[in-house]
């Protein structure tokens, strides 16, 4: 029996030196790469994931890596360590989950390979897995490696500092930046490289502007949290994918290292991207049919506007805050230069704001008018503008009764 398809090819596309954001003298080497190849095949039998068995407040749960495009039954991730071919429970580091069709699943542990497969040494196709499902993560880290410090740090401190970063630059994950004809770096690595900076007491080698403050340690706490009733109440309503369930298992760790951070980052973009779904569920549901666009090309408008999203972007020019509203029935979309303390937009909240129309967009089916230079108009605004009204209008009227009279 030998491993079935073609050999794995990895293609350098181009080499960049990236400036750290932290560390202007230094410099990180990354290649961008392309990985072209089949996942291991042996018997008929594809692998398509491990799982790795860790302890979280002493309950016992796994990590699902996957293999590119594969994902497993959910069935598999709460019965971890359970063979089906010993037909054992066990406390297994590393679950193997093979398909030999898209409908039949199986898990094996490593000891078991052998007697299952046939193989002389199945170890070698589990370690060409591994390598398949770890490539990304090598790559990911460049030449720097994690940043030279800690193997493990907390969970509640990384969040601050992603929440900094991403308040400097914008969200911007691993997968992006490898997709991406760019230099930027990952808000993952920008945070941890911030952090190991700082424990390692080399805080004047980094800006300023990077360490996260008492409301960036707030937003990652409040993002936690909310992720956490998020996945409870989407696991109450059948499985999670694959995503979730890593995620869920994240948000209960104490202490991360370098391999979960990337997923461990991403808790703060996606706790703002379901807030504003779960907004526009309740109270937009039908807003693809009722949105429409609402005023011309150039046009100064005031509107009152529901806030129903706020995502803050890595962009040509830095970081810039995707701002979404709900006006009258019809989406309007502002992109922000910069970022926002939290307090000073609130999902769900109504505001006067007043903007120029950029220009009239459609994005998957959703029309929206595209705003720029947005202020809120506050009451104070109306009523000063109210009065300088009213004052114009007096003194035409004036002009008028005495052009009258001569």
């Amino acid at each position: 029996m030998k491993l079935v398809g073609e050999p794995i090819t990895l293609t350098v596309i181009r080499t960049a030196d990236v400036v750290r954001a932290n560390q202007p003298s230094l410099f990180d080497r990354f290649h961008h790469v392309t990985v072209t190849g089949p996942q291991p095949k042996l018997g008929g039998w594809t692998f398509c994931a491990a799982l790795d068995l860790i302890d979280v407040e002493g309950t016992r749960t796994v990590i699902v890596r996957t293999a590119p495009g594969e994902t497993i039954p959910a069935q598999f991730r709460e019965n971890a360590g359970h063979c089906d071919h010993c037909k054992l429970q066990r406390n297994r580091k590393t679950t193997y989950i093979l398909k030999n069709s898209p409908e039949n699943y199986i898990s094996v542990g490593a000891s078991c390979l052998a007697d299952f497969l046939g193989h002389a040494a199945p170890e070698e196709v589990a370690q060409f897995f591994e390598y398949l499902s770890e490539l990304g993560e090598i790559l990911d880290e460049g030449e720097n490696g994690s940043g030279g410090g800690c193997s493990f740090f907390s969970l509640a401190d990384y969040l601050g500092y992603v929440a900094a970063a991403i308040r400097v630059d914008g969200w911007m994950s691993r997968t992006q930046v490898r997709n991406m004809n760019s230099n930027a770096t990952a808000t993952a690595d920008t945070a941890d490289q911030v952090m190991t900076a700082v424990i390692n007491g080399k805080t004047k080698e980094i800006n300023p502007k990077y360490l996260p403050t008492k409301v960036d340690f707030d937003r990652g706490n409040d993002c936690r949290e909310f992720m956490q009733t998020f996945i409870a109440a989407e696991s109450a309503k059948g499985e999670l994918n694959d995503y979730l369930h890593n995620l869920s298992v994240i948000c209960r760790m104490n202490a991360i290292d370098y391999k979960t951070s990337g997923i461990a980052a991403s808790i703060i973009a996606t706790a703002m991207r379901e807030q504003g779904k779960e907004i526009e569920r309740k109270k937009f549901a039908n807003l693809k049919v009722t949105s429409k666009h609402f005023a011309l090309v150039g046009e100064k408008i005031t509107v009152r506007a529901t806030l129903i999203g706020s995502r803050e972007i890595e962009g040509q020019f830095g970081c810039t805050t995707m701002m979404r509203f709900v006006a009258e029935g019809n989406a309007c979309t502002w992109f922000a230069s910069g970022s926002f303390e939290p307090s000073t937009w609130e999902l769900g909240t109504e505001y006067l704001i007043r903007g120029t129309v950029k220009k009239l967009d459609e994005y998957q089916g959703l029309k929206q008018t595209i705003l720029t230079r947005v202020v809120v108009i506050t009451q104070a605004v109306l009523d000063a503008e109210q009065a300088k009204a009213e004052k114009k209008a007096a003194r035409a009227a004036k002009l008028l009764s005495q052009g009258a009279k001569q």
